[in-house]
């Protein structure tokens, strides 16, 4: 308490104290309030000043895109073609291709190695399956074999069991015939003259392959029917021919 001042009880203090505090308080609204009001003005100020100028979400919308000769509303770095382009270029729009009369890929003419349509120059590699055309030709082959040793003739009859694929691969212009049989053929020995059968008997051929065909693998079997001990000889010399 400083000299010459009143004394005052703590309540009466503290009492005055609050007041002090709600007054401050009530000042600092008021200039708050005051600020407020003020930054409304300024702002409203600038939208009337602004009506004719573009906005900064406008401006974001129309950034980057401008219109063609048509109207179209593209993006800035979309390049037209001129007239004189577009003369030079000529007409470019995609046109349905008419089928030719060249054999289909998969026509009879396929089992003779000819390229498919597309590859008429046989530059680019294909292979086609000519499994069941090869078969049938080789099984035909077969059964017009035969062998005849003086009087006696040996006949294919059957072919049997037949296995394997074939293909005709086309490269650099060039055909490539691979393929791999095995099979077994049934044969029998006839007189030549009065066609009587005395024997029969079968071989297997395992190995009927493009990379060895000229060196054939057959492996005989036992006779089925069993020739006569005076036509053994015969029948012999005449398997072996047909071998």
């Amino acid at each position: 308490m400083a000299k010459g001042e009143e004394a005052i009880s703590f309540e009466d203090w503290e009492k005055e104290r609050k007041e002090k505090e709600k007054e401050e308080e009530r000042r600092k609204k008021e200039e708050r309030r005051k600020a407020r009001e003020a930054a409304k003005a300024v702002a409203k100020d600038d939208d009337d000043d602004s009506d004719d100028e573009l906005t900064e979400k406008e401006l974001a919308q129309l950034r980057g895109y401008k219109k063609t000769a048509d109207g179209r509303v593209t993006s800035y770095f979309t390049r037209e073609q001129s007239d004189h382009e577009k003369s030079l270029i000529g007409d470019i729009a995609p046109k349905r291709l008419e089928p030719s009369a060249a054999p289909s890929p998969m026509s009879a003419e396929s089992g003779k190695g000819n390229p498919s349509v597309w590859n008429q120059a046989g530059t680019t590699w294909e292979e086609k399956n000519t499994t069941d055309w090869c078969r049938g030709q080789l099984e035909t082959r077969l059964k017009e074999t035969k062998a005849t040793v003086d009087d006696v003739v040996a006949v294919v009859t059957g072919v049997e069991n037949m296995t394997g694929d074939a293909s005709v691969a086309i490269a650099s212009g060039k055909k490539r015939y691979i393929f791999d049989f095995h099979c077994k053929v049934t044969f029998e020995v006839r007189d030549a003259d009065t066609d009587d059968i005395f024997a029969k008997g079968s071989l297997k051929l395992p190995d009927i392959c493009s990379t060895h065909h000229h060196e054939l693998e057959v492996e005989i079997g036992g006779w089925k029917t069993k020739p006569a001990d005076d036509m053994s000889h015969k029948a012999l010399d005449c398997r072996d021919a047909l071998v």
